[in-house]
């Protein structure tokens, strides 16, 4: 079940994305490179991470819901999963380089 959240600015906010008065800026810092890797998935991939993660919709259910077979609901979860790792790495390298400057 998703958690309660509220609209701001037309974006919906939720209580575990909200920065605490302690590492606040670490939260925001892990979200805006969560969201960055995100956007780099393709349509059908985000589809699968948003039904299957943020709805907790079962993968049969995802592939009910998008027409597709459940084996291929299964797959691209697995490359949405892998290129979202990828990119938060590629992120974190990035980042680590740039601090060594």
């Amino acid at each position: 079940m998703p958690r309660a959240g509220r609209n701001v600015a037309g974006h919906q906010t939720f209580a575990s994305c909200r920065p605490t008065a302690a590492g606040g800026f670490d939260s925001i810092i892990q979200r805006d490179e969560l969201e960055r890797g995100f956007r780099r998935l393709s349509l059908d991939h985000r589809a699968v991470v948003v039904l299957h993660h943020y709805l907790d919709l079962p993968l049969d259910r995802v592939a009910e819901l998008l027409g597709i077979p459940v084996g291929t609901a299964h797959s691209r979860l697995h490359y949405a999963m892998r290129g979202l790792r990828a990119a938060l790495d590629a992120d974190a390298r990035s980042t680590a380089q740039e601090a060594a400057r």
